[in-house]
């Protein structure tokens, strides 16, 4: 599928591209328990799915499934605004999911879920390079978001966020989303969701363990 909308020249391009990166990341990733960990259904029902999301971000699977997340935020800052539907604005909040119980859990495992080297930093929300290849098949490398500029905040400088900052994340998502979206409407739908951000990015590693305790 990526192959064949890579050779198409249409307006629909990106949306093709965020669709597919959206299923892919949902076929790699066991989502509800993602859910779970992130609170939806309370402390009990989150400590519950931790095993199952740990022993996940073990394994290739969550940094392919990683990978395609940043992808989504790409296409998401891509595409038009008049393009950008409640679908765009629920696939970004589901990857910056995906996103956040990443940055958490590795943050608490520490060494046990990093090998090799750690000294390369690899962008998820770019194109595919050596740096994220490696980074998928070996687990080599920093995974890190690529800082789109608002309002040309970057200064011209390509900022990067390694996931491992959890808050940083997901508070550029909300932001962006802020930016993109409710700047020209006041949409219901994505104010929800940068709420849900918003509280997210106050979730720090150490607090996340009492959870699970």
């Amino acid at each position: 599928m990526r192959v064949l909308n890579e050779k198409q020249t249409t307006q629909f391009t990106n949306h093709h591209a965020l669709l597919i990166e959206l299923l892919s990341m949902h076929l790699f990733t066991p989502f509800e328990q993602v859910e779970l960990v992130a609170g939806r259904e309370g402390q009990k029902e989150s400590k519950s799915a931790y095993k199952v999301v740990q022993n996940w971000c073990r394994r290739c699977h969550a940094r392919e499934a990683v990978l395609t997340a940043g992808q989504i935020l790409r296409y998401f800052c891509e595409t038009p605004l008049e393009q950008c539907t409640a679908l765009y604005v629920v696939a970004v909040y589901q990857a910056s999911l995906c996103l956040w119980v990443y940055g958490i859990i590795t943050n608490l495992n520490g060494p046990d879920l990093t090998q090799g080297d750690v000294s390369t930093i690899c962008v998820l929300n770019t194109d595919e390079s050596i740096e994220t290849y490696k980074w998928r098949k070996l687990n080599c490398g920093i995974p890190t978001i690529r800082k789109a500029a608002i309002n040309s905040e970057a200064g011209g400088h390509d900022v990067y966020i390694p996931l491992s900052s959890t808050q940083e994340i997901m508070l550029h998502i909300r932001d962006m989303l802020q930016f993109k979206v409710l700047k020209h409407k006041a949409d219901p739908l994505t104010l929800a969701i940068c709420d849900l951000l918003s509280a997210l990015s106050a979730v720090r590693p150490e607090m996340a363990i009492s959870w699970i305790a």
